[in-house]
């Protein structure tokens, strides 16, 4: 009796061991997230990259503005980011009653990023370190949420579950993140042309949205996607580049350490380092899309026609050009402003998304949760 006793003890506590590295090997992969969960995961972590990135580029603007002001003027345009997305911006015209946020006069001339973060904060408030975020976070967020989201549930599905069953996967994340990018450029692209468009003509949706029916019926569909492909074309391989990067280090980094999920300092360093690889090698995408999408501002504002002046000339053509005029380094500007972005914001972003994750899995395995 006491030695089935003991064998009846012993096969207790090895099925409760094995049920505990069961559910730790499932909180570990993130396979009982809820797609909410995942959601709010993405969400919260395109918050979080927007309210630390935003006031960097809301001072490099103000800074440019003020040393530059005739190219602020009303029908020029520039690039605002938000650590999530570029988005192009058309300057409104002066009026007694309001002036645009980028042309608000300072206390004094600012001398230093420093200087200008100071002054602004002094004498506007900290709100104007926000200036514009709120109409870009409208496209940004979902934009967020669709490539996170989808990019997750496509690694989940193909299998890939981290650290343990990933052998002979390596090709998942990047195929994952290729394809979640497309259909979240997919379903904004539209939505930011439009939004482009309402800046130029100083209308509203009803117009708009007249305008874009009467481009279709003349030019097909995908001419709501004429100003997709600079983006395709940098953020394509980026994603691949980044999510190969990143989940490869994770894997290591979880088995040499034996863990079942990355720390917020692990998870942010190895985001930072994948986007650092990634902002390099898309480099030249960068630039000829921001070439690009000065192009379609400066012709839009022209010619009060988004959707006409997106197709007007080929990224090769514009890559060409930059070549043609600077040689093989023209391609290769901007790199320090470039990473001074894409580096901490992915630390951010990432490291948010996947602690978050972590947090919401273990909440799910204590409680029983399985996916939905």
């Amino acid at each position: 009796l006491t030695q089935n006793a003991v064998l009846t003890d012993t096969m207790a506590q090895s099925q409760l061991q094995q049920d505990q590295a069961d559910t730790a090997a499932v909180s570990a992969s993130h396979a009982n997230l809820h797609f909410w969960q995942r959601v709010a995961a993405s969400s919260i972590g395109g918050v979080a990259t927007s309210l630390t990135m935003t006031p960097f580029d809301v001072v490099k603007t103000r800074m440019q503005a003020q040393a530059r002001p005739k190219q602020f003027g009303s029908g020029n345009c520039f690039l605002y980011c938000n650590g999530l997305m570029d988005h192009l911006c058309m300057c409104a015209p002066e009026t007694d009653k309001s002036v645009p946020w980028y042309r608000k006069p300072g206390a004094a001339k600012f001398t230093s990023p420093l200087d200008a973060l100071l002054k602004i904060v002094r004498h506007e408030g900290p709100q104007s370190l926000y200036s514009g975020l709120s109409a870009t976070l409208i496209l940004a967020i979902p934009s967020t949420v669709i490539y996170f989201t989808s990019m997750d549930l496509l690694k989940a599905g193909l299998g890939y579950r981290p650290p343990n069953d990933t052998a002979g996967k390596a090709w998942v994340p990047p195929v994952a993140a290729v394809s979640a990018r497309l259909v979240s450029v997919m379903c904004m692209s539209p939505l930011e042309l439009v939004r482009t468009s309402m800046q130029t003509q100083r209308t509203d949706w009803s117009v708009v949205l007249r305008s874009a029916s009467a481009e279709v019926r003349a030019h097909g569909l995908f001419s709501l996607w004429r100003g997709a492909v600079p983006t395709l074309l940098r953020d394509v391989p980026f994603s691949a580049i980044y999510w190969l990067t990143f989940d490869s280090a994770r894997t290591a980094r979880l088995r040499s350490a034996g863990a079942d999920s990355l720390s917020l300092t692990e998870a942010a360093g190895l985001g930072g380092l994948a986007g650092l690889i990634a902002g390099l090698a898309t480099l030249p995408f960068d630039v000829v899309k921001t070439h690009k999408q000065m192009e379609l501002g400066v012709r839009a504002a022209a010619e009060a026609s988004a959707a006409n002046a997106a197709g007007n000339s080929s990224v090769w053509k514009a890559m060409r050009d930059l070549v043609k005029r600077g040689g093989l380094a023209a391609l290769f500007t901007g790199v320090t402003p470039r990473l001074l972005k894409v580096v901490p914001a992915s630390a951010i972003m990432v490291g948010s998304f996947e602690c978050l994750k972590n947090y919401f899995a273990k909440m799910n395995a204590t409680a029983g949760g399985t996916l939905l």
